[in-house]
């Protein structure tokens, strides 16, 4: 269930979503908390570092991750707020890293991991599985500053269509 908390911590990864389109990368941003306290924030930065995997939410994972360790010893729970639904190598850098809750604002209906079954995916999966929930409150703004980074650039334009087509479905 998503609290003022969480419209706090969504509203900090929007804002590196932003601070991510500001500088024409791909418009995504994702906050860390650690039982309830912010931990770091960052965007994606696949275009200024010339780097694919340089997404928001596996770029602050590997950037935070010796206190996420240190963190998950002592039991508590770590949660990832991002604005787009993590694609398939964050959620695998999110299960990997023991990440407890993922909260995202936006569904990928083109690259989106997070309607991944654990339960295909072996035993170990599902025991080190995180919570997944949708903030609907925030879908519509990171929707639109997604599609209007999108409608941009040329190479999206398939990408974008998807996107259109999940946003008449409702």
């Amino acid at each position: 269930m998503v609290d003022d908390r969480d419209s706090y911590f969504m509203r900090l990864a929007l804002s590196e979503a932003q601070e991510g389109y500001n500088r024409d990368d791909f418009p995504v941003g994702a906050v860390l908390a650690v039982d309830g306290e912010y931990l770091g924030k960052g965007s994606n930065s696949t275009k200024t570092n010339r780097e694919w995997s340089s997404h928001a939410e596996s770029s602050l994972i590997r950037s935070f991750a010796p206190a996420i360790q240190r963190n998950k010893k002592d039991e508590k729970s770590i949660e990832l707020y991002t604005t787009l639904e993590p694609c398939l190598m964050c959620l695998g850098t999110i299960v990997l890293n023991r990440i407890t809750r993922i909260v995202y604002a936006c569904p990928d209906p083109n690259g989106g991991a997070a309607r991944l079954d654990p339960n295909q995916l072996g035993k170990w999966y599902v025991k080190k599985w995180p919570m997944i929930e949708q903030c609907n409150e925030f879908r519509e703004e990171s929707y639109i500053l997604l599609t209007d980074y999108m409608r941009k650039h040329e190479k999206w334009k398939n990408i974008l269509a998807s996107f259109e087509d999940m946003h008449k479905q409702g």
